[in-house]
Order: C-alpha cells, then sequence, then structure tokens
C-alpha cells in the first residue's frame, strides 16, 4: 500500500508537475517533509526542481519578521521581569522549573489567540463575569468560568490560594513586557511569532510569494494555524491533506476522530488524492514485558526476525520500512544497545534529555567537588577525597588515563588522604581537579574538561562514544549560551553549576542520522505523516501511552476549558490520532508493554488495546495475539560454593607445614572454625579488602593506635620491675603521652612518619585514648609489683597433625609480665571481650557465632608459648569496655573457676585444647573435606566476600 505521503506527492505532481518548484509545502514535523521530497523524485524519474519544504513552525518563522529567541536568553527575559514585578529575591536557578511553564502558557496565550487582559483579569475585582471579560462566550465556556472564580470569594482564603492570586495578578504584566523587550530586540517565541503571521494573514497583509501553499498531514489546529490556513484558502493559494484513511478515523464516536473530521470540512482538499480506501487492521502482536530492560531486548528479537534473510540489501530495505516508537523517551540508550549488528545504518528522530546521560551525573559529581573544596591559612586548596574517587571510578576518566588513575586512587587510600592538595594531584589530572572561583574559570573548566573527553584518541580506543560526544557538544553550546547571560548577573561559580544542570534538565540532544536509510528509531511525534510496515512500539502503557493528565501550568483546568485553551482530553484526542493513523497502512505491529506493578506504576496496557480488542477487532480475533513470556528466575542465594583440596588448592595449603614459608595464627584458625571458605579466600589465596580512607577512626584504628602507645610506654621499662611509683609517674607526663598519641595516629591514621597536631575529632578520640591509656595504667599499679617482659612478642611453634606432618604456628602477644613464678600472658582487647567460657570443647564449635574467640586466642598463644618456655603460665584480657565496671577483673573464667596456671594446676585444659587444635587443623588438610560456606549466615553479616557467596 502506498504511504500517504506518497499519495499526496503523485496527486500535487500530476497536476501541476514541474511547476511544483513554485509550491510550498508545510508538515508537522522535519521528517514528514523529507520523506515527501523523496517520494516525489521517485514520482518525477527526473532531476526536478524541489518546492519548498517546511515544518510548520518553520513556515510561520519564514513570514514573520521576528527570529527565534534560544530558550535559555528567553528564560532569562521572563526572570528579570518577574523579579522586578514579584519583588522576590528568588535565584534564577530556582526559578527555571517555573519559568519554562510560564514559557509554555505564553506560547499557548499566543496560539490560541487568546485575549491575554481578559485571561489574566484581578480575580478579586470580578463582578459579572460575562460582561466583565467581553468576549463572546459560549454556555459552556462560561461554566467553566463561574467555577473557576467562586473559588476565590471566600472571605477565608488559604495561604496557597492567597499566593497564586499573588503571582497572578502579575502575570498580564510580565506576559506584556516580555514580550515588548522581545519585539524591540526582533525575536520571538514560537506562540509570539504564530500570532504575529495569523494576525497579518486575517488582515490580509500576508504575501507568502508562491503559487500555493499545501499542508499536509495535520489534526489538531491551533486557531493561530486556522487563521493562516483560512486567509491562504480564500486567497486561492491554500491546499489541504488530511490523512483519514483508516478505520478508527472514520469512527466519529473515537477520540482520535474528533478534531479531524471538522478540520476536513473547514479546509477541504483541492484534488481528491488516489489512494485505495483502508478497511483491515493489520496483524497486531501485544506483548506484555516486566521491565523496560526487557521490552528493549524482546524489540530486539522482534528486529532480529525482520526481515528472514541475511542480504545488506533487504536488511536495509527493511530497516526504512521498520520503526521503533519510543512513547518514553528514556527508553532510547538501552534500545540502541539493543540494536542488532545487521542493522548498519540506524536514524534516531528524537531528543534524548540532557539530564537523563551519564554525563549529566558526571558533570554533577565535578560540581559537588567544587563546593567541598576546602583553604588553608595559606590559601592552598585541597578536595575531598570521596570526590576524588568518584571521579577517578568514571568510566570517561577511567578508560583515558589507565594506570595513571590506580595509581593514584592507591595513594590516596593507602596514605588515608581524607583531603588531597592541589599539589600532590598528578599532573595529567589536574585540569580535573581544579578550583574555580568566578563563572569564567568555571565556564573555562568545563569546556577544557569536555574538550579533553572529546579529544580521547581514535574512535576505536576512544573513551566515550559517538552518542556520548553528541552529549558532550550539546553541554559545550549550553555553556556558551550561558556564559554571557551569567555574566551580565552578580552570579558565584556554585549558582552557576546549579544553572547549568537545572537548563540541562530541560535540553534535549537532538540525534543526527541519514532519514531516508536504516532502522528508523523516533518517538511519537515523530511519526506523523509517516507509514511503515512493521511497527513497534514499547512501553504501551495506560498513562504512558497516551500520557497521564497532569498538566504544568500557571494557569487553572477551568480557565484553560472556558477560554479554548488545550485540555488533557484534547492530548488524548492527539494520541489516539497519531496510533491509529501509525497503524493503518503497517503490516505487522508489535505493541510492547511493562506489566510491573509497583510505585506509580499500574502494569496496565494502554486503553488502546482494549479498544482494538473489544471494538475494531471483535470480529476478526486472529489479527490481535496477546502473550507475556515467560523468564526463569534463579533465586540469588540458592548457589553453594565449595572449594576442593587438589592440585594447586592442596600445594598452598602444604605451604603451612613444616619448611614451608607460612604459619597459621589463631585468627586464621578462628575465621576457619566460622567458614571454612573464608578461612580460603583470606588465608590460601590471600584475597584482602580494598584498602578504604577513613574519615574516622574505625574500631580496627582505634585499637591499633591504642596497642602502639603502651608498646611504647612499656618499651623502656622491658625486663624491669614495675613499681606503683614508676607507673603514676608515666599517668602524670601528659607531654610524652601527646607524644605517643600523636606518633601513633601519624603511622596508623595519616600513613606518616611525621607526627601532627591532632584536630577536631580527632582530638577528641585521642582524648579518649588518652584516658583509656591512664586507666590502664591505674589497673596495672594495683598488679604491682610484677616484671615487664615483652611486648607484641612474636612466637612460632608447630604441632602434629593426624596426617604425619608438623604444621607452622605463630602468635603475636601483645603483652607479657610477671608475678611472682607466673608469667601473665595478656590481650588487649578494644571491645567487649567476654572473660568466661563453658569448656575447651565450646571453643571449637563450628558455625557458633558467640564462640568466645578472644579466649581460643590466649590458649594458642599458651600452648605456644610453653614451647619456648616451659613455666607457670596464666592468660588475661584487658578489656577496654570493662574498664571502668565495678568488678572489673582482666582474668578468664572457666565455669566459676578463674585460669590460674595452664602449665601446671590446670595442665588438662590446656592439653584438650591442644588435642582438638590437632583435630581442626586435620580438617583442612584433609581432601575429603571441602572449603565450603558456613551454615550460620549471622556470621556472614560483616563478611567482606558476602556478595560473592550471595548471602
Amino acid at each position: 500500500m502506498k504511504p500517504f505521503l506518497y499519495s499526496v506527492a503523485e496527486t500535487i505532481y500530476n497536476r501541476v508537475g514541474e511547476n511544483i518548484r513554485n509550491y510550498a509545502f508545510v508538515f508537522p514535523n522535519r521528517r514528514a517533509g523529507i520523506f515527501f521530497g523523496k517520494y516525489l523524485g521517485d514520482i518525477a524519474g527526473k532531476p526536478i526542481f524541489s518546492p519548498s519544504i517546511f515544518t510548520i513552525s518553520e513556515f510561520f518563522e519564514s513570514m514573520s519578521e521576528y527570529s527565534v529567541i534560544d530558550r535559555v536568553e528567553l528564560l532569562f527575559i521572563i526572570y528579570k521581569h518577574y523579579k522586578r514585578l514579584s519583588k522576590t529575591k528568588e535565584r534564577f536557578d530556582d526559578f527555571i522549573y517555573w519559568g519554562d511553564i510560564l514559557t509554555n502558557d505564553f506560547n499557548d496565550i499566543d496560539k490560541y489567540m487568546i485575549d491575554a487582559p481578559a485571561l489574566f483579569s484581578n480575580i478579586k475585582e470580578l463582578k459579572e463575569i460575562d460582561a466583565h471579560f467581553g468576549l463572546p462566550l459560549t454556555d459552556e465556556q462560561l461554566k467553566f468560568i463561574t467555577r473557576f472564580c467562586e473559588n476565590f470569594k471566600s472571605p477565608n482564603l488559604s495561604d496557597k490560594t492567597r499566593n497564586f492570586i499573588a503571582v497572578w495578578n502579575i502575570l498580564y504584566e510580565l506576559y506584556s513586557s516580555v514580550k515588548n523587550e522581545l519585539k524591540a530586540a526582533g525575536k520571538g517565541y514560537e506562540g509570539m511569532i504564530m500570532r504575529d503571521v495569523a494576525e497579518k494573514a486575517a488582515n490580509g497583509e500576508l504575501d507568502t510569494g508562491y503559487s500555493g501553499v499545501v499542508f499536509v498531514g495535520f489534526n489538531l489546529l491551533t486557531p493561530a494555524e486556522e487563521e493562516l490556513m483560512k486567509a491562504l484558502k480564500i486567497s486561492g493559494t491554500g491546499d489541504f491533506y488530511w490523512d483519514a484513511n483508516s478505520p478508527a478515523l472514520k469512527d466519529m464516536y473515537n477520540k482520535a476522530a474528533v478534531f479531524l473530521s471538522d478540520n476536513i470540512k473547514k479546509f477541504p482538499s483541492r484534488y481528491q488524492c488516489n489512494e485505495k480506501a483502508i478497511t483491515e487492521y493489520p496483524q497486531i502482536e501485544v506483548i506484555g514485558v516486566p521491565s523496560n530492560t526487557g521490552q528493549t531486548k524482546y524489540a530486539e528479537e522482534i528486529l532480529e526476525n525482520i526481515p528472514a534473510v541475511s542480504d545488506k540489501e533487504n536488511i536495509s530495505k527493511a530497516g526504512i520500512n521498520t520503526a521503533v516508537i519510543l512513547p518514553d523517551e528514556r527508553l532510547l540508550m538501552p534500545m540502541l544497545y539493543s540494536i542488532p549488528e545487521k542493522y548498519a545504518d540506524i536514524n534516531v528522530t528524537m531528543g534524548y534529555p540532557l539530564s537523563e546521560t551519564p554525563l549529566y551525573g558526571f558533570f554533577q559529581i565535578l560540581f559537588e567537588m567544587q563546593k567541598r573544596v576546602r583553604s588553608d591559612s595559606d590559601g592552598n586548596k585541597s578536595f575531598y577525597y570521596k570526590n576524588i574517587l568518584t571521579i577517578l571510578s568514571s568510566p570517561y576518566v577511567k578508560r583515558k588515563f589507565g594506570k595513571s588513575v590506580c595509581d593514584f586512587e592507591t595513594e590516596i587510600k593507602i596514605g588515608n588522604k581524607v583531603y588531597v592538595k592541589e599539589s600532590e594531584i598528578p599532573e595529567e589530572l589536574q585540569y580535573l581537579f581544579k578550583h574555580v572561583s568566578n563563572v569564567t574559570e568555571a565556564a573555562e573548566y568545563l569546556k577544557k574538561t569536555i574538550a579533553s573527553l572529546i579529544d580521547s584518541g581514535t574512535e576505536e580506543k576512544s573513551s566515550i562514544s559517538a552518542i556520548e560526544k553528541e552529549f558532550l557538544y550539546q553541554y559545550d553550546t549550553t555553556i556558551n549560551k550561558l556564559l554571557p547571560l551569567c555574566s551580565k548577573e552578580e552570579m558565584n561559580p556554585d549558582t552557576f553549576f546549579r544553572l547549568l544542570q537545572k537548563i540541562s534538565v530541560g535540553t534535549k540532544v537532538a540525534f543526527k542520522g541519514e532519514p531516508l536509510s536504516g532502522l528508523q528509531i523516533m518517538g511519537v511525534l515523530e511519526t506523523r505523516g509517516l507509514d511503515f510496515e512493521n511497527i513497534i512500539i514499547l512501553t504501551v502503557n495506560e498513562g504512558i501511552f497516551p500520557a497521564g493528565k497532569s498538566t504544568e501550568t500557571f494557569i487553572p483546568y477551568n480557565l484553560r476549558m472556558g477560554f479554548g485553551l488545550s485540555v488533557s482530553e484534547h492530548r488524548d484526542s492527539i494520541t489516539a490520532y497519531y496510533f491509529y493513523r501509525l497503524i493503518a497502512r503497517a503490516k505487522r505491529v508489535f505493541l510492547i508493554y511493562d506489566t510491573r506493578a509497583e510505585g506509580l506504576r499500574t502494569g496496565e496496557v494502554s486503553r488502546f488495546v482494549y479498544q482494538l480488542k473489544y471494538q475494531y477487532l471483535q470480529k476478526h480475533p486472529s489479527l490481535l495475539k496477546e502473550r507475556e513470556p515467560s523468564y526463569k528466575i534463579y533465586p540469588g542465594d540458592s548457589i553453594t560454593i565449595k572449594i576442593n583440596k587438589t592440585g594447586a588448592v592442596y600445594d598452598k595449603i602444604l605451604s603451612f607445614t613444616q619448611g614451608g614459608e607460612h604459619a597459621f595464627s589463631a585468627s586464621a584458625l578462628n575465621t576457619y572454625i566460622d567458614c571454612p571458605l573464608k578461612f580460603y579466600l583470606s588465608y590460601i589465596e590471600r584475597l584482602e579488602e580494598d584498602e578504604e580512607v577513613l574519615e574516622d577512626l574505625d574500631a580496627a584504628s582505634y585499637g591499633t593506635i591504642y596497642h602502639n602507645i603502651m608498646h611504647d610506654l612499656y618499651e623502656r621499662l622491658r625486663g624491669k620491675n614495675i613499681t606503683r611509683d614508676i607507673l603514676t609517674n608515666l599517668k602524670r607526663d601528659d607531654t610524652r603521652l601527646t607524644q605517643l598519641i600523636e606518633k601513633s595516629f601519624a603511622e596508623t591514621y595519616f600513613k606518616s612518619s611525621k607526627p601532627r597536631r591532632l584536630t577536631g575529632r580527632l582530638f577528641l578520640r585521642g582524648e579518649i585514648i588518652r584516658k583509656m591509656v591512664k586507666r590502664t595504667l591505674e589497673i596495672d599499679a594495683d598488679r604491682t609489683p610484677f616484671q615487664y617482659i615483652d611486648t607484641e612478642l612474636k612466637i612460632k611453634g608447630n604441632i602434629p597433625i593426624d596426617c604425619g606432618k608438623e604444621v607452622n604456628l605463630k602468635g603475636f602477644i601483645d603483652r607479657v609480665d610477671k608475678t611472682g613464678n607466673t608469667t601473665n600472658i595478656i590481650d588487649y582487647k578494644s571491645g567487649n571481650a567476654e572473660l568466661r567460657f563453658d569448656t575447651v570443647e565450646s571453643l571449637f564449635e563450628p558455625g557458633n557465632d558467640k564462640r568466645n574467640k578472644a579466649v581460643f586466642q590466649l590458649f594458642f598463644y599458651a600452648l605456644l608459648y610453653l614451647q619456648n618456655e616451659p613455666e607457670a603460665i596464666r592468660p588475661g584480657i584487658y578489656s577496654l569496655k570493662k574498664y571502668y565496671d565495678s568488678d572489673f577483673t582482666w582474668q578468664i573464667i572457666s565455669g566459676k573457676e578463674p585460669l590460674t596456671d595452664l602449665a601446671v594446676t590446670q595442665r588438662g585444659m590446656l592439653d584438650e585444647y591442644a588435642e582438638l587444635l590437632k583435630t581442626c587443623i586435620s580438617g583442612i588438610f584433609d581432601k575429603d573435606r571441602p572449603f565450603d560456606q558456613t551454615e550460620n549466615k549471622d556470621i556472614c553479616q560483616y563478611c567482606q566476600f558476602r556478595t560473592l557467596c550471595r548471602r
């Protein structure tokens, strides 16, 4: 079947021949004009001079003395007058949202040629509505206006209503002021230009200069468009062709036909188009898919099968005859990534919101970084580490700079740099991390960043795609438009950045392509006038296609109805027309919708599907198929991970035996008892957690700093007898304590050998540690006299296991001292360590998250210590969180019995521990026992491998 535009081109050319060069053809959109030109060339069969081809907006502009003003410039002008009239101090970046709404309202007022003084009347002064407005109002219009005004007669108005009235009462003066400034500058917005031309046409002042002006493929007309068409019809130069060749469009009860029938009567075609009447519907398939990505993937599957051949010529032909329609523009990017490779040519005819692009987010990160720049007393700038790491993790930066990024990230993390100085940033990255102090510097900073991203090598090696380059060019263009306007205002960089982002929200990136070849991807508006054999429409959901009823406007619904402005009902009719016109000449139509019902989504298919099913195709059910593809869903926690002890894995285990380079620690064996898989990953494969920057002390760092201070305090007293006086003097020496605190913070937190004065939160943390150190000295004083033996004592040993091997063991004892003939092995615990345990066997109970790991560790140390120094041993724990308990004790208790001597009196416990330890370690070497996951998922709560296990 011939496309509608082909029929129009054929009809006109057969009548006027090559004189068509003197005609102007006006279309709803640019794409329709391009296809019309192609069809005209095919029909002529030889080179001819082309007629003038316009979109409706372009035609109005060509007839007007005004040029179209840029959106950003218009917003600044509206803001300037709004601020003057409202006497508000509202920032421009906060005004943009409202400015766009005002722009749309002003456009509507002029396109619909509304009497602005009447519309924006002072509501509170209205007496007799019909007399006041002085308009030829219908009874229905008068009813809507009366209903609106009734809302403002109450003496007790809400704050919201009063605020509305305050804004409403300045709107006419705002509208007039803006238009007067634009007229003086020879510029105008779209509606203003249309009204200017329509008024000239109505007054007989318009000379188009064409033998004929042909309007093709329109539906709902604004009064300005009607006025122009009426004048051209009267002059004999106007001609009109309406696409109404569809059974649904001949149904007067269908919303799609509401405006069309009236237009055909008002503006009939001069010539009868030679087009066969359409009486049947295409083959339609309705598919429900539970996600946006799923929709695009199903569309990919459909495209793979259109056509069922693989040669390039037929694929190209299928492409130009196939359109993917996206009512929800947010699906554009996932759809582009789902196009089958065989479609070499793709033409995108729709705008994509700049604010939906990854680059928008990237620039937002840059702006956030600028807000958190810190200056020292010398004016040196430093950047917050989180901002830096987020920027470095961006794929644009990572792909471009590679190793430099990784090295810089490592330097920040290992050095624990919360703030990074400008001088510490690698040279090739300095342009990204440059502080800006004014709007000009801010614009230059962004433009240099954009230029660097665009200039990323060859297309094959580029860090950004061709599509992303389009986004960058648009961003650059927006900056260029914004900078001269911002320079006139007193604006700081932060405001400039916010303004740029908010302007970007309303900015769309137009993609370029070859419109007459390849697969066509477009929005609903771009389909006007076009016909395709194969049509795929996504998000055919109620509330999206057609859209919901919400309208952003300052003009209330009742007034819009009363004055004849467009309302949501009009939009529904327009969308219905687009849909039924689009599918009329197609052979195959695929309607894909999202079945999810969550949040504001209902998962409901569009009303158009119900109309087709129950009204138009009720007698032809075979033409409509419905289905929801089934998908297999695998639960994320169903995976069981087991590591068998074979080959290289067992060789690594053997490295812990005599002659090997590794040894088991108490921490390693505690991990094995808790979770064999975690033990394998941590100690056999030696996987480590990524370094993280600490803004504040975590528990591990707190404990390390405390340990280091205690080590340094007692280092000078190694081997000496300790008295109360010695400890009292240590406690009073705050200068020495301060030095040790600053030294330990430097080594542990700042990763530096240079001590520095602590400030802010770190100073407070230091004082808490000082308090804990002094409390330790008080506890030690109560234990005097004793001999201080060593601190951070490294011990080694071995243990025979069932397979006949000697296994290496190692440990670091926090502190060893001696009271009389008893050696005390003491472990510092910054957490709330439990001193009691039930039985030795309970220390080896696998999967028990309440198991006493601290006591297990002390028994382990005692066993190793006795291999080197056979003497009486008493284990103990200094639990910092219990330091101020009234019943504080440091001795370990089994049941009700304190452990006083594991070498002699309680040797049986240590022997039992040794046997259980052999059994435990033998399990590690048992080839028939794989390393598997713990069954107690509570243990997994803080495990770094939790994601790997899907727990």
